[in-house]
């Protein structure tokens, strides 16, 4: 598998919150290795808006965010597990009200709000998580009284843009036949959270050798218009070779 992107980043990030409970350290579901977080860093995150001129905003796929100013209507990627659960992925979503969904647990860790400043959307959530457990969110939050901020992990979110795609022969679909040597990769590279069900929510492509499993990636998220590529990691062994 080999994809040459042009990446355009937006301020993004994900937080751990517990409804009325003691914080501890999580692992990180948006990627990255132990350790990324560290103590003193739970914050949350500003997003910075940006402009981008129009010669850069060739070949974007509709509904895409090129100016992030205020008066930019907004984009699927401004709330991408919402648009995930409540579109291509219903099949894996738990909803409570009209206000907050999340995946199933054995699928991927995060949940939505419909309105994050909705003090109605966060009670349907707390519904839904119910008191003392965490629960995994993107983007700009301030959670209301009720709910503490276990954690926040800085990052950003890509935009593919001008993607060229090469022709891999040695690729190869995997299935849940496959999870547990996925499982273990992914313990051994630590790209982020891979759950037994989460081949369930999209392709995804490994490369072997001599049988054994070496790399991989797939899908994750599904806002409509767009793909999240996840779980991407080769092991240690294999490594610059493309």
């Amino acid at each position: 598998m080999r994809w040459a992107h042009r990446f355009v980043a937006r301020s993004r990030g994900c937080a751990v919150i517990r409804c009325a409970a003691v914080a501890r350290r999580p692992r990180s579901p948006c990627g990255g290795r132990r350790g990324a977080w560290r103590p003193g860093e739970n914050r949350l995150l500003s997003r910075v808006p940006r402009a981008y001129p129009a010669a850069d905003r060739q070949g974007l796929p509709e509904g895409s965010r090129t100016d992030m100013s205020a008066e930019n209507p907004a984009s699927p990627l401004d709330n991408p597990v919402w648009g995930s659960l409540n579109g291509a992925h219903r099949a894996f979503a738990e909803y409570s009200g009209s206000g907050a969904a999340r995946y199933l647990l054995s699928a991927n860790p995060f949940a939505a709000l419909a309105d994050p400043e909705d003090p109605a959307a966060w009670a349907d959530l707390a519904a839904l998580v119910g008191p003392g457990q965490e629960v995994w969110l993107t983007g700009l939050l301030t959670p209301p009284a009720g709910w503490e901020t276990v954690a926040v992990v800085p990052g950003v979110q890509l935009d593919g843009r001008a993607v060229r795609v090469e022709h891999a022969p040695d690729a190869v679909r995997l299935g849940p036949a496959d999870v547990e040597e996925m499982t273990a990769l992914v313990k051994l590279t630590e790209p982020g959270p891979f759950l037994p069900r989460t081949v369930e929510l999209g392709t995804y492509l490994g490369i072997r050798h001599e049988g054994r499993l070496v790399a991989m990636a797939g899908e994750r998220m599904r806002p409509p218009g767009w793909t999240e590529i996840s779980a991407v990691c080769t092991h240690p062994d294999f490594r610059g070779r493309g």
